[in-house]
């Protein structure tokens, strides 16, 4: 931007690498994981044949993340070692969610109101899905859920908003994807992610493993295959929790 000269210091290692094995010339090149998720959609065809021949049903597991920050900062904010947990949770597309979507209210910054640099805005999480904000019943149901869960623990609800991530932030998987924000002493900070990642998972896994990962579910008079989709991960750092 600047017109000025720089130099190509070479590829960025967002990532921990080590050796598998004792001796370091024998030894596998591996990775610390950035993230617990993936292990869920390995293991999802045992999981899914030996516990839960149904839809909906979700996955949850909690384990040990790594990341390779430049600068780590804001005390638990950017770690490079954190205790993650993760909610995979599994529906047939075609189904809409059974739940009732309530009249909680939360201020909602969506990313027409943070392109127009305008303030974000309380309403209720009905009324966001009735507006298309939020783009699915699934999504706007366990966001609610989340609020739900950190407001039973004693959280004070005022201090909270849902952040939708704008077009150029979100993720490649992504359909949709907001961050449940807690305003700390020093800003806005996301305190848990939860996106919509559709089938993208279970199709990469599919596709590399050549494994067929659909599941049949009995209809009334009739059964059919469906390759599930995520309509929710909620994704949080329990440190900041």
């Amino acid at each position: 931007k600047c017109g000025g000269e720089y130099l190509n210091k070479g590829e960025f290692n967002p990532m921990f690498v080590t050796n598998v094995g004792p001796i370091k010339e024998d030894s596998t090149k591996a990775y610390l994981r950035p993230e617990t998720a993936q292990i869920i959609f390995a293991d999802f065809k045992l999981i899914q044949e030996n516990a839960r021949m149904q839809l909906p049903f979700g996955i949850a597991q909690v384990g040990k993340s790594f990341r390779n920050e430049i600068a780590p900062r804001d005390f638990i904010f950017r770690c490079r070692e954190f205790e993650q947990m993760e909610i995979e949770y599994f529906v047939d597309p075609k189904e809409k969610c059974p739940y009732e979507i309530g009249n909680t209210e939360i201020l909602v910054y969506s990313d027409e109101a943070q392109e127009n640099k305008s303030e974000a805005k309380k309403m209720k999480f009905k009324e966001a899905f009735k507006k298309e904000i939020i783009k699915t019943d699934w999504h706007a149901y366990w966001l609610e859920q989340q609020l739900l869960w950190f407001t039973s623990i004693g959280a004070n609800s005022d201090k909270f908003r849902i952040r939708q991530h704008m077009k150029d932030e979100k993720s490649h998987y992504a359909i949709d994807t907001w961050d449940l924000e807690y305003n700390f002493p020093n800003g806005w900070k996301e305190l848990q992610g939860i996106a919509n990642r559709g089938n993208f998972d279970l199709t990469q896994h599919e596709k590399f493993s050549k494994k067929d990962l659909k599941m049949i579910q009995e209809k009334v008079g009739k059964s059919e295959k469906i390759l599930p989709n995520v309509v929710c991960e909620p994704s949080q750092g329990v440190e900041r929790a």
